[in-house]
């Protein structure tokens, strides 16, 4: 285990180097899916599954269950990327991330990746540093709060990042996690809820329709063959055409 968390923490602070990202939050992880070039849908479906990843020779298809939390999502994010990035040799599956007891070492990777890269261990440290006063005192649930919406994470995600990095002992953490209503504590200490909420969201990919709508702008496909792509997400031309037009009000609208 302790070679997987090596592995995952020097993958993760590479893919971060490279993107230029620090030891800071990640604000939009579903956004940054897409700036690598992958094809990222939300859909509600039901089970315990995750997320599923899907890859041809050209293109790798992510679709993250919007049937759970928003938290959830973007560990699941997470987790994808680490599969796109250094599972080549896998073709697609089926995924329930952050799982206590994942079976699959390719699987925990992606989970340690995860936990790594949406929660840098010295970005950790800056802000634990920050909220005890240099140490001198005990990191507090607020303080984990803090933290976890800091880092636009779920607070499962976090609350087991502060006890794995040792801020925080067993008893506190099993305290935390059996008598912490999270919605209601973050409400009270004046903090958004949504990433505790499950937004059921329907999210096609921007990045799919830019291409095809190049592809069938350039002469490359027939209108015919656009539909079928489009049908593909269940999307029209028409609601393409209207979105057009709307922008086109909104433009004049401007300059008026």
């Amino acid at each position: 285990m302790q070679k997987l968390i090596a592995v995952a923490k020097s993958r993760s602070n590479e893919v971060r180097n490279s993107m230029g990202l620090g030891d800071e939050p990640i604000h939009n992880i579903f956004k940054l899916l897409e700036s690598e070039g992958i094809f990222l849908f939300k859909r509600p479906f039901k089970g315990k599954a995750s997320a599923m990843f899907m890859k041809s020779k050209d293109a790798h298809l992510v679709i993250i269950n919007s049937n759970k939390t928003l938290g959830h999502q973007i560990f699941s994010a997470a987790h994808e990327l680490s599969h796109y990035l250094y599972d080549s040799h896998i073709m697609g599956g089926v995924c329930a991330v952050n799982k206590f007891n994942q079976d699959l070492e390719i699987e925990k990777a992606a989970d340690l990746f995860a936990s790594h890269f949406l929660m840098p261990e010295e970005g950790i440290l800056k802000y634990v540093i920050k909220r005890t006063d240099g140490g001198s005192k005990n990191l507090k649930y607020t303080d984990i709060i803090y933290l976890q919406q800091h880092f636009n994470v779920s607070w499962s995600a976090m609350l087991n990042r502060v006890y794995n990095l040792g801020h925080i002992s067993k008893e506190e953490y099993d305290f935390y996690k059996s008598t912490i209503k999270i919605k209601t504590e973050a409400l009270r200490h004046g903090y958004p809820t949504e990433i505790y909420e499950i937004d059921d969201k329907i999210y096609n990919s921007q990045l799919y329709i830019e291409k095809a709508m190049r592809a069938f702008e350039n002469d490359e496909i027939s209108e015919k063959k656009l539909e079928e792509f489009l049908k593909d997400i269940d999307m029209t031309i028409d609601q393409l055409s209207l979105n057009e037009e709307q922008s086109h009000i909104i433009e004049e609208e401007d300059y008026a």
